[in-house]
């Protein structure tokens, strides 16, 4: 017979208060997690706020599960009095369960810790929130942040917010890594912007990420193409170079053609 985890809340209180085990805590927590009470959610509070620190972190993670308003509430009161990194990363992971875009948001924006920033846009990566992660990049300042806003746009599958970055960014380091990015994307999807991007990219250093991702992608058709066309010696060498390992038909006649 089935534990009405209503009617159990006063026994399972105990248990929480007591000397049982940290199993039977647990256990004891799961089942508050599956009542509809308000008591049950206020024991639930309490161990979120000031619990035995595995009890904590699964308490978070039930709060978030538990969704609503006022958990969420909750989960951002204890994130702004914690001073426990563990326990903030709960909470953000939390906040992605819950779907809390605007919190994320939010707090990757002004957190102070870069690690505790880079955890919230992650999670808005998760999320697939492209326009919020596109909001942070316009507004950041770090070079590390950045690479990670990029790499969460990755993760979202923000494919053309990637190709304008790559495009658009004054800073070289990191073209390189929306580019890094774009060739991890597939061929299908970014193939024939990296080709048209290495026409227009004048640096020397994103010409050869742009060819490393073609070459990642397994692109030899592309590839083939931009040696047809390539003017400097350097960088042919480089392109011909990653054909020569290739095992396509594209490849293999290319190499024939520049032995005759």
């Amino acid at each position: 017979m089935h534990t009405d985890p209503d009617r159990a809340v006063p026994m399972i209180e105990r248990m929480l208060t007591g000397n049982s085990s940290v199993k039977l805590q647990e256990n004891a927590l799961f089942v508050l997690s599956q009542s509809r009470s308000a008591r049950a959610r206020d024991i639930i509070t309490g161990v979120a706020k000031n619990g035995n620190p595995d009890l904590q972190l699964r308490a978070i993670r039930y709060l978030g599960a538990m969704g609503g308003p006022e958990n969420r509430q909750i989960l951002d009161e204890v994130y702004r009095t914690s001073t426990d990194s563990a326990v903030k990363r709960a909470i953000l992971r939390s906040f992605m369960a819950i779907g809390d875009r605007a919190q994320l948001q939010s707090l990757a924006k002004a957190e102070t810790s870069a690690e505790l920033r880079a955890e919230a846009i992650q999670q808005l990566g998760n999320m697939h929130a492209a326009d919020g992660l596109s909001d942070l990049y316009q507004s950041e300042t770090s070079i590390d942040i950045k690479k990670r806003i990029i790499q969460a746009l990755f993760v979202s599958g923000s494919t053309d917010r990637l190709i304008d970055l790559a495009r658009s960014e004054k800073q070289t380091e990191l073209r390189r890594a929306a580019v890094r990015n774009l060739g991890a994307m597939g061929a299908a999807k970014t193939g024939d912007a990296l080709r048209s991007m290495y026409g227009s990219d004048t640096e020397a250093d994103v010409r050869k990420e742009i060819v490393n991702a073609l070459f990642i992608q397994q692109n030899a058709a592309a590839l083939v193409t931009l040696a047809r066309a390539e003017k400097d010696t350097t960088m042919k060498r480089e392109i011909v170079q990653r054909l020569s390992t290739m095992k396509s038909k594209e490849a293999s006649e290319y190499m024939l053609e520049l032995l005759k």
